[in-house]
């Protein structure tokens, strides 16, 4: 990625060194680090727009469950975080394990509102969402519940909602308890997708948009659960159709933002140290001499050829000197 940017300077400025004066200076950067956006909010929950070459860990746990002893993999492109997950192993959060690929990070148990934005549109049996976990100390295994986009394997999407609690070794190592939330998504075929995670005391509400700023109208339903708050993340997972075989699956995550942080910028511009560039010159412009300076007289650099006229061109003549400017003004003889 590249930023250009351009400063109209109107007086002398001073940049390591080098200083520019009525001049337009030009910037170029390339490969520019940005610092994840923070903010002093009761949750602690920092935004990233992942413009890295790495994960931040000072803000993130990467979670990746190996199943069959295949894993998904997470990456950063410079302004993505993307979860690949291979084909033929189910990399799913439900009753048999909390196995999805994800980013974690820790939250204080406040109320908060988070938003992801999905630069991919789920494929049939894929899903792609916000995890939040909960822990109230009476199990070692957190309970979590996840608000996500889910494409079923007909292609239809939905909003879907559900809650797992841990069974602390009997039976599944889950059970999904509260009944499952799945709200129909018509007329959106394609990225981006935005999803917006309200919680106010111990209700979660959850919103989608295809443009990150209309909301109305286009709720997907809420889960109450009053439990302390432990985590918060984002995840990509691929159910295994019934009959079928888990597809592959990369789910490219462009933001997760704490919407309390109102000076975070997607994909902001960065103001490295300029360079100066030299004024152009206009070729065309005349100097003008002051009365009674004298004109001047060109020289030649050593071994410079002499300029000689085109057979037919006349000679100019030096005419009479303007009296106002002291400029010789010509006088052609043909």
């Amino acid at each position: 990625m590249k930023l250009h940017i351009v400063f109209a300077c109107c007086v002398v400025l001073v940049f390591g060194g080098f200083y520019a004066s009525n001049s337009l200076t030009t910037i170029e950067a390339s490969n520019l680090a940005v610092v994840p956006a923070q903010v002093d909010d009761p949750s602690g929950i920092a935004s990233d727009d992942f413009n890295e070459e790495a994960l931040d860990t000072d803000i993130w746990e990467i979670i990746q469950p190996t199943v069959g002893g295949i894993s998904g993999t997470l990456t950063l492109d410079g302004t993505n975080a993307l979860i690949e997950l291979p084909e033929g192993t189910e990399f799913e959060s439900w009753v048999g394990g909390h196995n999805a690929t994800r980013i974690m990070q820790d939250a204080n148990d406040e109320d908060f509102q988070v938003e992801v934005k999905f630069d991919t549109f789920p494929e049939p049996s894929t899903s792609q969402g916000i995890m939040v976990e909960l822990n109230d100390d009476t199990s070692e295994i957190d309970r979590f519940l996840r608000f996500e986009f889910y494409r079923a394997p007909n292609g239809d999407l939905f909003g879907f909602i559900a809650e797992l609690q841990p069974n602390d070794g009997v039976g599944q190592p889950y059970t999904q308890v509260g009944g499952l939330v799945q709200t129909p998504i018509t007329g959106v075929d394609t990225a981006p997708l935005y999803l917006r995670l309200t919680r106010t005391g111990p209700v979660f509400s959850l919103d989608y948009s295809t443009d990150g700023e209309d909301y109305e109208g286009n709720g997907l339903g809420s889960r109450s659960r009053a439990l302390p708050l432990t985590r918060v993340g984002a995840y990509v997972s691929n159910p295994e159709p019934s009959g079928g075989t888990a597809p592959a699956y990369t789910g490219s995550i462009d933001y997760f933002q704490n919407t309390a942080d109102e000076d975070f910028v997607d994909d902001p511009v960065v103001e490295p140290t300029p360079t100066p560039t030299e004024e152009p010159v206009d070729p065309t412009a005349t100097p003008t001499l002051e009365p009674g300076e004298p004109t001047p007289t060109p020289t030649l650099e050593p071994g410079e050829p002499t300029p000689t006229l085109e057979p037919g061109e006349p000679t100019p003549t030096p005419g009479p000197v303007d009296p106002i400017e002291g400029v010789f003004l010509p006088l052609i003889i043909r």
